[in-house]
């Protein structure tokens, strides 16, 4: 029991604390709900941007161009060569008269082109290739095209390299922004504290006194904090919510070639996260205060 009084005690002071120096407290909010909705868009940013690179990664193909003349066996030795490297994750064979139709298929609304080629096939037969993984094009590309039969491989590598580079950028910008917005966030968190704790000293001092626990005087600052920190939270949580599903209605109906990232367990798991991290952003930034301005 004595334990709920200590809790009771410490909500009535937390809350007669936060009506006190409201404005303060309301600034503390309304800035860490700011911090973390911007924290959550840079992340749902991160997952489209993700998105987005796994559906280029994922239509890039390398489409390796055979010699004249290879043999059928020479040809299946060589698809099993390029099978088996690695991050190699499809090989499919094309041949000249596959090519040649599918190239017809095309522009059979304008012209036959079969017909204006007056059967002449300039085309080679080729392997086409799916990655895993952009990130190993270049090395997977030397080695196909040191194999013998192969006359040439195309993979736009310029769109390859401008993929990897905006995955490695976007991830570091994601690194740092939430670095410096969760920096932010404790040293405000902190400050709200700071200032409630030099407005009770004497209250404080008194209670000193006349024997309450260093718990005991703790626990309102300590509440506090939790409770600017997850009001905070909640506040972000639902302008993301909202936010986030007028933005994907807009782009579905704008760009509806464009991936929207839409795994709702992932984002549910976010909005928890956010949650999470405005009461622990908010129990740390009290601990930081009463530590440093309350000598019990």
């Amino acid at each position: 029991m004595k334990w709920i009084n200590h809790m009771l005690y410490g909500l009535r002071d937390t809350f007669r604390a936060l009506f006190r120096h409201k404005a303060m407290a309301g600034l503390t909010v309304i800035t860490i709900a700011i911090t973390l909705f911007i924290l959550g868009a840079v992340i749902l940013f991160a997952l489209n941007s993700q998105a987005a690179s796994q559906k280029v990664e994922s239509e890039l193909e390398m489409v390796a161009y055979l010699n004249a003349g290879l043999s059928n066996d020479q040809i299946a030795q060589l698809g099993d060569s390029i099978g088996k490297l690695p991050d190699v994750a499809e090989v499919k064979f094309v041949s000249k008269e596959d090519a040649i139709n599918e190239l017809n298929a095309r522009f059979q609304e304008n012209d036959d082109l079969k017909i204006s080629l007056d059967g002449d096939n300039p085309l080679p037969d080729a392997y086409r290739i799916r990655l895993e993984n952009a990130d190993a094009s270049d090395q997977v590309a030397a080695k196909i095209k040191g194999m013998e039969g192969v006359d040439d491989l195309r993979y736009g590598q310029d769109l390859v390299q401008n993929v990897v580079k905006l995955n490695h950028s976007v991830k570091v910008f994601v690194f740092l922004a939430v670095a410096l917005m969760l920096f932010a966030t404790l040293f405000l968190i902190s400050s709200t504290i700071s200032l409630t704790v030099s407005g009770r000293r004497e209250e404080i001092t008194i209670m000193s006194l006349i024997g309450a626990s260093a718990s005991t005087i703790r626990m309102p600052f300590f509440l506090e904090g939790i409770i600017i920190g997850a009001v905070g939270s909640i506040i972000s949580i639902i302008g993301l919510t909202f936010g986030y599903g007028k933005m994907e209605d807009y782009i579905s109906h704008l760009l509806p070639f464009l991936p929207i990232y839409l795994n709702m367990t992932v984002i549910y798991a976010l909005m928890g996260l956010l949650l999470a991290i405005g009461v622990i952003l908010g129990a740390i930034g009290s601990a930081f205060a009463v530590r440093k301005h309350l000598n019990v």
